[in-house]
């Protein structure tokens, strides 16, 4: 979902504002700035002044915020391993085959 892409962009780019957040995930500003408002009432992001500009607000993660998404990377994380375990030899070879005919 957005909040997800939201929360990762944020950690991603530090200090980053709602005008890139907004490009980054191709929804208008006012639609990024509702997302922001529902994470901001979640406590898992939080807006600041801009230390250089302070005409700007910039976006960071609270610790809850952190906590979040460092539990999202583990489940994914998880959930790829276990699809992993789950490929066979056969599988392999059968994918190595098809790749080698692509090129």
């Amino acid at each position: 979902t957005n909040q997800l892409w939201a929360l990762i962009f944020i950690d991603y780019y530090k200090n980053s504002n709602i005008n890139e957040l907004s490009s980054y995930l191709y929804i208008s500003i006012s639609t990024t700035s509702r997302l922001i408002d529902s994470l901001v009432k979640k406590k898992l992001v939080v807006r600041m002044l801009c230390e250089t500009d302070h005409r700007v607000k910039v976006l960071g993660l609270t610790d809850k915020g952190k906590d979040y998404l460092e539990i999202i990377k583990t489940k994914r994380k998880e959930a790829w391993l276990n699809y992993a375990k789950q490929i066979t030899a056969s599988d392999i070879a059968a994918a190595k085959e098809h790749l080698l005919r692509i090129v």
